[in-house]
């Protein structure tokens, strides 16, 4: 892997979300007051980034008009958070085939789908 020409790609990628992962995000958002799409997908993603283990892999439709520039998304860590997600990406085991946009919706989707249980336990992660 080119590290300098994925960095590239990602810095200047642009995610659409599925359908399912929009209305879940959605009900994050009204469960919680969080205002923005991109506030929501930056938290989801470093609470799974955070975690020692790999998310599943998943394949998502495209098929949602929510659609978010990943500068957007990392807002001011764009950098630090593109280097960290790189560096992640390129420890995979080598017989992984999963494109770079999807391994970040990857993590994204684990980190709603925990912040959706937690609010369902009643303690929000996020906070």
């Amino acid at each position: 892997m080119n590290i300098s020409n994925e960095k590239t790609k990602l810095l200047n990628a642009r995610l659409r979300f599925s359908q399912t992962l929009k209305s879940q995000m959605a009900k994050i958002k009204v469960n919680t007051g969080i205002e923005n799409w991109n506030t929501l997908c930056r938290w989801a993603l470093c609470y799974s980034l955070s975690l020692d283990n790999e998310p599943p892999e998943q394949k998502f439709q495209n098929d949602s008009n929510l659609e978010i520039a990943w500068q957007v998304i990392a807002g001011d860590n764009s950098e630090p958070l593109t280097d960290l997600i790189l560096s992640r990406y390129d420890n995979l085991p080598s017989q992984t085939n999963i494109a770079l946009d999807n391994y970040v919706k990857c993590h994204i989707a684990r980190g709603l789908n925990l912040a959706s249980k937690s609010i369902k336990e009643g303690h929000f992660v996020f906070r």
